[in-house]
C-alpha cells in the first residue's frame, strides 16, 4: 500500500497550525518529505522540504489563513528533493495540488502533454494531474468540469485535493483513502479520522469517485461516475481520542509492545451475541479464505490455522496480491474475512470487489473505523488497538 498522507483544513481557525499538527499524526504511515500550501487572501503560498516534520523557521513565514492543505511524500516517481515534495502549484497560479497514489500510465500522459508544449519541472506523475487540469482549463469550462475530466484520464488508486486561489478545496477519492470531519467552527479533509480526532469525531465517509466541493463552509458532494449529488450525511466515530505521545517511553515501539497488556483484552471483548452471526456463516462457508497484506497477512495465516486446527474448518489464508489464482474456485458459498491495520489495504479491498462479484459473505478485522473495508463487510470487527505509531506492527498484529 502506497501509505502518503494527505490533510487539509478550511474553516475559522487559523489553518497553518491545525494542518501542521494533522502532518505530524500522519507521520507514522512513512514520508520522505512534506509541505504545506495556504491560502493568503486570494494568494496561494507553499512551503515544502524534505526530512522530518519539524517547526522550522521557514514555515512561519508561511501568512496565517483560515485554509490549508498539506501532505506527507513517499516519493515514488522522482527522487526525494524538495522540488519533487507537494504541493505542486498550476503554471497560471490558481491552484495548487497534493496526491496520494499512483498514476499508472502517467509516461503516456506525460508524452501527450509534452507534444502540446507543456513543460515538466519535476519528475513527479503529481505534476501530470496539474497540467491534465491545466489543459481542461484552457477550454474556458467550469474549474469543476476540468478537475473531472482530467481525473477520468488517470489509471490506479489516486485521490487528489486541491485548494485554489478563491478559497475553495476540491478532493475527488478513488482507491486510496480520504474522510472528511466536521467541528463546529470546520471542516477537515484526511487520509484517516486519526489525525483530526482531536477536534471532533463527526465524519462523512467517502466512496470512490466521490467529488468533494467545499466553499464558504458548505460541502457538496457528487459521484462522478452516477452524476448524482450525495447527501451528506455525518457519522459519530466511537473510538476515543487518544493523545498521541511516547509517555515515559524512549520511542513509539516499546510503548505499543508495553500496551498489549490491554490491547488484546480490548480485542476479545466481543460477546457471544456480537459473534453468533459470524460464527453462523463459518459453519455455513463451503471454504473460508482469510486475506491481508504485509503484517496482516502473517494474521491472516495465524487466524487460518486456528479454525482449521482447533475448529476444523476448511479456511485458507492467502496474501491478498497472490489471490487471483484463487478466484475460478471462489463460489457464493465461500466467506472471506478481510484483516487490516487501516481498512484502507488496496490489495486487500481488490480482493473483496472479486468477492462482491461472485456474492460471497464478506467478514473484517480492522483497527480504523468507518473505513472501506469495514464498509465493504456484511461483518464488521474492530482490533480496538488504538492509534499504532510504530511501522512495525505489534499490538495491532496481536489483537488481529
Amino acid at each position: 500500500t502506497l501509505m502518503c498522507g494527505d490533510f487539509g483544513y478550511t474553516g475559522k481557525q487559523i489553518a497553518n497550525d491545525l494542518v501542521f499538527q494533522g502532518l505530524e499524526s500522519l507521520e507514522y504511515r512513512g514520508y520522505d518529505s512534506w509541505g504545506i500550501a495556504v491560502n493568503d487572501k486570494q494568494h496561494i503560498q507553499v512551503f515544502k522540504t524534505v526530512g522530518e516534520i519539524t517547526g522550522r523557521e521557514e514555515l512561519k513565514k508561511l501568512p496565517l489563513a483560515n485554509t490549508a492543505i498539506g501532505h506527507t511524500r513517499w516519493a515514488t516517481h522522482g527522487g526525494v528533493t524538495t522540488n519533487n515534495a507537494h504541493p505542486h502549484s498550476s503554471e497560471n497560479k490558481f491552484f495548487t495540488l497534493v496526491q496520494n497514489g499512483i498514476v499508472e500510465n502517467y509516461s503516456e500522459l506525460k508524452k501527450s502533454l509534452e507534444q502540446k508544449g507543456y513543460t515538466f519541472k519535476t519528475q513527479t506523475d503529481t505534476e501530470v494531474i496539474v497540467k491534465l487540469i491545466e489543459n481542461e482549463q484552457k477550454i474556458k469550462k467550469p474549474f469543476k468540469a476540468c478537475i473531472t475530466k482530467a481525473f477520468r484520464l488517470l489509471k490506479g488508486r489516486n485521490t487528489i485535493v486541491i485548494l485554489t486561489k478563491d478559497n475553495d478545496v476540491y478532493a475527488i477519492r478513488n482507491g486510496s483513502p480520504l474522510v472528511i470531519g466536521k467541528s463546529k467552527d470546520g471542516i477537515f479533509l484526511a487520509s484517516d479520522a486519526l489525525s483530526f480526532s482531536p477536534y471532533t469525531n463527526k465524519v462523512i465517509l467517502l466512496d470512490d469517485y466521490d467529488f468533494i466541493h467545499i466553499s464558504n463552509g458548505k460541502i457538496e458532494i457528487t459521484n462522478i461516475l452516477s452524476k448524482k449529488k450525495k447527501d451528506v450525511k455525518t457519522h459519530i466515530l466511537k473510538n476515543k481520542y487518544v493523545d498521541i505521545n511516547k509517555g515515559k517511553y524512549a520511542h513509539y515501539m516499546l510503548k505499543e509492545i508495553v500496551e498489549q497488556q490491554n490491547t488484546i483484552i480490548n480485542a476479545t471483548q466481543y460477546s457471544k451475541k456480537e459473534l453468533k452471526p459470524i460464527i453462523e456463516d463459518i459453519k455455513k462457508a463451503h471454504r473460508v479464505y482469510i486475506v491481508g497484506a504485509g503484517t496482516a497477512g502473517f494474521a491472516a495465516g495465524q487466524i487460518a490455522y486456528f479454525l482449521r486446527n482447533i475448529s476444523g474448518v476448511d479456511a485458507q489464508d492467502v496474501k491478498s496480491y497472490e489471490f487471483k489464482s484463487y478466484v475460478n474456485i471462489l463460489s457464493s458459498k465461500d466467506l472471506v474475512i478481510a484483516v487490516s491495520q487501516s481498512g484502507e489495504t488496496a490489495d486487500t479491498i481488490e480482493v473483496l470487489e472479486i468477492a462482491k462479484g461472485k456474492k460471497c459473505k464478506i467478514a473484517s478485522i480492522v483497527n480504523m473505523l468507518g473505513t472501506t473495508i469495514s464498509r465493504m463487510s456484511n461483518h464488521q470487527y474492530f482490533t480496538n488497538a488504538g492509534p499504532e505509531i510504530c511501522v512495525a506492527s505489534t499490538k495491532v498484529f496481536t489483537a488481529q
